[in-house]
C-alpha cells in the first residue's frame, strides 16, 4: 500500500473522530454552522454519486434532499420519533420514491429536454448522419414516443411520463401556448423593431460634406480649445489639418 492510499484511508476515521468531538469544543452557532456544512456535503455527495459516476442529469435532486428533510422534521415535531430513527426512515423513503420516478431521470427527461428545445428553436438543424433535419421534428417524435410510453407502459413509466410533461409545462408552457396560438410570427415580426438605430451620416462640421455624399470620405475628430472650444467635431480629412 502507497502512502498516498494510506492517507486516503486515514481521513474517513479521523474525520469521524474531529465530527464526535466538536460537540464538546464548540459554541451552539459554531456547532451549528459545522452542521449546516456537513448537511450540504451528504447532498453534493448523493449529486456526485448521480451525475459523476452513473454520469447522469439531475433535474430533481434537491427535491430527494427536500424529502428527506421534511419527512425528518414531521417525524421530530408532529410524531415525537427520536432522532436517530428518522434518519433510516427518510432514506427509506426517498428510496421508494426515487424507485417509482426512477425513469425520469433517464429516457423521459432527454425526450423532454429535446421537446422544450424544439419549442423554443423549432427551425434549427442538426445532422443526423448525412441528413440535416429541423429540431422540431425530432420534438414531435419524441412527444409520439411519451404518449405512447404513457399509453401501454407500466405505473412507473406512467409516473414517469407525467411528471417529465410537468417540468416541460412548467419551464416552456407559456412558449408553447404562444406557439400554438401563432404569437410566434408576430414576435418574429416584431423583432426588427429591437434591432440598432441606423448609423447617422458623418458631416464635416467646415464644408458640410458627408459620408452619405461619397462614401470614401474620410474623417478625423477635433477637441481643440482655439476652434472647436473642446467640443468633439467632426472634420473632413481635408479640413481637419486646417479649420
Amino acid at each position: 500500500m502507497s502512502r498516498a492510499q494510506g492517507w486516503r484511508r486515514a481521513i474517513a476515521p479521523a474525520t469521524i473522530a474531529i465530527a464526535c468531538a466538536l460537540p464538546f469544543l464548540l459554541s451552539n452557532f459554531r456547532l451549528f454552522q459545522f452542521t449546516q456544512v456537513g448537511i450540504y456535503a451528504i447532498a453534493l455527495l448523493g449529486l456526485n454519486i448521480l451525475t459523476g459516476y452513473n454520469g447522469q442529469i439531475s433535474l430533481g435532486h434537491g427535491a430527494f434532499y427536500a424529502l428527506g428533510a421534511y419527512t425528518t422534521a414531521i417525524m421530530i415535531d408532529k410524531w415525537n420519533v427520536a432522532y436517530g430513527w428518522t434518519i433510516p426512515v427518510a432514506g427509506l423513503l426517498c428510496l421508494a420514491v426515487g424507485f417509482l420516478f426512477g425513469p425520469v431521470s433517464g429516457t423521459f427527461v432527454a425526450e423532454a429536454l429535446l421537446i422544450a428545445f424544439a419549442i423554443e428553436f423549432p427551425d434549427y438543424e442538426v445532422l443526423l448522419l448525412i441528413l440535416p433535419v429541423k429540431v422540431k421534428y425530432l420534438g414531435i417524435l419524441s412527444g409520439a414516443l411519451m404518449i405512447y410510453e404513457l399509453a401501454t407502459g407500466d405505473l412507473a413509466a406512467r409516473a414517469a411520463v407525467a411528471v417529465a410533461v410537468a417540468d416541460l409545462l412548467l419551464f416552456c408552457g407559456s412558449t408553447l401556448r404562444s406557439r400554438l396560438r401563432g404569437a410566434g410570427v408576430t414576435r418574429r415580426k416584431a423583432t426588427p423593431a429591437f434591432a440598432p438605430p441606423a448609423r447617422k451620416a458623418r458631416v464635416c462640421a467646415k464644408c458640410g460634406r458627408s459620408d452619405a455624399d461619397d462614401p470614401n470620405l474620410e474623417f478625423r475628430v477635433c477637441d481643440c480649445q482655439e476652434k472647436c472650444r473642446g467640443k468633439l467635431t467632426e472634420y473632413c480629412l481635408e479640413h481637419a489639418r486646417a479649420h
